[in-house]
């Protein structure tokens, strides 16, 4: 959704600030739902929107195409970095190049923070997806470090030759 209706307007408006707090920085945080990344969001005419995406829209008005042709929209970005913030003064418009650097100035890296909080929770699991222990006699490492049970190995490797072998069997009864 790049624009609001003009009728959704002012009612989408008073939605927002219904259900914002606003912090010693300035920033109006979002109090109602949160996507999965922390995004506040929420439902426009059957349709789930990031509040800041709405913010920008209410306030400013539609989010124009900056880089027409290509295959991403424009960013709505946040100069306080906060999530949740929906001050139509904190955020600007950019690409996601102009998102991603300035990222990089800020010293934030969102991808490898992510990446770094789920090889933790990978590593503090003590069984795998079906339930056998990770203990050193069932522990496999995979050359990038990976954990994987042997057992499910095994009986992976098992179906395979299974398949391998049904195959080959139907590839010589039809010929």
């Amino acid at each position: 959704m790049k624009t609001i209706p003009e009728q959704e307007i002012e009612k989408t408006r008073n939605r927002l600030l219904a259900k914002i707090e606003i912090d010693e920085n300035g920033c109006w945080l979002w109090q109602g739902a949160v996507t999965v990344h922390g995004y506040g969001k929420l439902a426009i005419l059957s349709h789930d929107v990031t509040t800041h995406r709405l913010a920008w829209m209410a306030f400013h008005g539609p989010i124009p195409d900056l880089y027409p042709g290509t295959s991403h929209g424009t960013c709505v970005c946040h100069t306080c970095d906060v999530r949740r913030c929906i001050n139509p003064a904190h955020l600007w418009l950019g690409s996601i190049g102009d998102n991603l650097r300035d990222c990089a100035e800020k010293g934030r890296n969102a991808i490898r923070e992510t990446a770094k909080k789920a090889a933790l929770m990978r590593a503090t699991k003590l069984a795998c997806v079906n339930g056998h222990p990770y203990l050193p006699d069932n522990l496999y490492l995979c050359t990038r470090g990976k954990r994987q049970c042997r057992i499910c190995r095994q009986l992976a490797e098992r179906r395979r030759q299974i398949k391998r072998a049904t195959l080959a069997g139907n590839l010589v009864a039809q010929t």
